[in-house]
């Protein structure tokens, strides 16, 4: 499992330097490293998520299948390897693709989860929406691409879509 501190310990560095900045009236400097900064942290972000949700992909067949060698190198070459950004309708937001690459019956009960658990939904919009702003950082330019959300907005979104992952853990395993 990837450890989300690491992810709290870059915002809470960069934050450290954003203050310094600010204290020294740098507001030009601050101002310009805030906004790299956010960038940078979309990325992190996106790419905590990428490598926790592949692992999980990759726990599967140990768990499920008895770590059956030829089985996980199938998975791994199928469904795991690069293939992460298309596990997700990232354009309209919404999970679906992802939930039938495990199957009917867990899309129509992650499906039934998202309706009935509010936390849940938040995790899964949160998660689907970093992801978006990701792709759209990347090929959209990213030295001119802005980013419309502040580190804290992401910090705290990022914290919401920690759920996600937790639930895919917890309904798979």
């Amino acid at each position: 499992m990837a450890d989300s501190a690491s992810v709290e310990a870059y915002y809470g560095r960069h934050i450290e330097l954003y203050q310094y900045l600010m204290a020294r009236q740098e507001v030009s400097f601050a101002a310009d490293f805030s906004e790299t900064f956010t960038r940078g942290l979309v990325l992190a972000i996106a790419s905590y998520f990428e490598h926790e949700i592949t692992e999980i992909l990759t726990d599967l067949p140990r768990r499920r299948a008895a770590g059956d060698p030829i089985l996980t190198s199938m998975i791994m070459r199928q469904v795991v390897s690069r293939k992460y950004h298309t596990y997700f309708d990232w354009d309209k937001l919404k999970p679906g693709p992802f939930w039938a690459l495990l199957g009917e019956d867990f899309k129509t009960k992650a499906t039934q989860d998202l309706k009935d658990n509010e936390e849940f939904d938040e995790a899964v919009r949160a998660f689907l929406e970093l992801g978006q702003i990701r792709n759209s950082l990347v090929h959209q330019n990213y030295v001119q691409f802005t980013v419309n959300k502040t580190p804290e907005e992401l910090i705290a979104q990022f914290r919401t879509a920690l759920g996600f992952p937790a639930y895919l853990r917890s309904a798979l395993f």
